[in-house]
């Protein structure tokens, strides 16, 4: 089938009875530039295990198949997980993973190893619960390329002070080095979202390496932005202080050089790090929490793509 054109790709969903479903993401790209510019971006190496996220009817996975080792594709819907099937089961280096790509990533690790690249159209609904799953566990690949709803890239890319700036942005940041790739049209993809999209790529690094107890930081990230209207000093106090007295609190808080009155939203990814260095120093004690993927309560995601 012609993956450029919408009308090809509006005949093949009626004859594989697959309706578009917005909580899904199901967007299809009919731009080839575009499919090129993910491609270049990705930057395969020889030898190298892809996983791509969400390959829809395989416009994409076109492109992907002769150019890797071996290629793993997410895909939650059945009828296009046949489809897939269909079209690429003869290649031996090409698997399918059904399901939600939340639930099946860790075992997929673990039966057909970590990969280097991964790319993927990422539903708007997911795509910051599935990019901190990533940048949480340590499973960023030397390069991770997705296409994201224009404003979570603004906040995984924003700097300190900034409007943008948030709890996601520190954790990607803190973790990871970011980069936005440029904004594509709603017209890049069939149905035409209504928001903008945006290529975004992770890679591993940022201030990781300093990172003295991951648990401690994304809890400091976590109630650092609780409430972001709240001083620092507030904010840790209100979450009970990491299990420390106030003025030990307060004294881990001064070693890191950062005034306890200043809100979250002033603090620069490395300025996150040293100070939970320094709680760590301190004694801190974090019990388990959430993942981070959730933006902050004032800021509500659009409904999807």
């Amino acid at each position: 089938m012609n993956h450029n054109s919408p009308a090809e790709v509006r005949a093949e969903l009626d004859r594989l009875t697959v309706e578009p479903k917005k909580r899904w993401g199901q967007n299809f790209m009919v731009n080839p530039r575009t499919r090129r510019k993910l491609i270049e971006t990705l930057e395969i190496g020889d030898g190298e295990t892809v996983w791509e996220i969400g390959p829809g009817l395989g416009a994409l996975t076109t492109e992907l198949v002769p150019r890797c080792a071996r290629l793993i594709l997410f895909e939650i819907d059945y009828g296009l997980i046949r489809h897939l099937g269909g079209e690429f089961g003869d290649h031996a280096h090409v698997d399918i993973v059904a399901g939600d790509f939340l639930r099946t990533w860790q075992q997929a690790k673990d039966d057909h190893g970590a990969p280097h690249r991964i790319v993927g159209n990422l539903p708007y609904r997911s795509a910051s619960a599935i990019i901190a799953a990533l940048v949480e566990h340590g499973a960023l690949p030397a390069h991770a390329v997705f296409t994201v709803q224009k404003e979570l890239a603004d906040r995984i890319v924003a700097p300190a002070g900034s409007r943008n700036y948030s709890s996601f942005s520190v954790l990607c940041q803190c973790l990871s080095e970011v980069r936005s790739h440029g904004e594509l049209a709603p017209g890049t993809f069939y149905p035409a979202p209504e928001v903008t999209s945006t290529v975004i790529g992770l890679r591993p690094g940022g201030a990781a390496r300093r990172v003295r107890n991951r648990d401690v930081l994304f809890a400091l990230i976590r109630a650092s932005f609780q409430a972001r209207r709240k001083t620092l000093r507030n904010n840790l106090l209100a979450q009970g202080g990491f299990g420390l007295s106030k003025a030990d609190l307060l004294d881990a808080v001064e070693a890191a050089g950062v005034d306890a009155g200043s809100r979250a939203e002033e603090l620069s990814p490395a300025t996150v790090v040293r100070l939970a260095n320094a709680l760590v120093g301190s004694g801190a004690a974090v019990p388990p929490q959430a993942p981070l993927g959730a933006p902050e309560e004032e800021e509500g995601e659009p409904e999807s793509k």
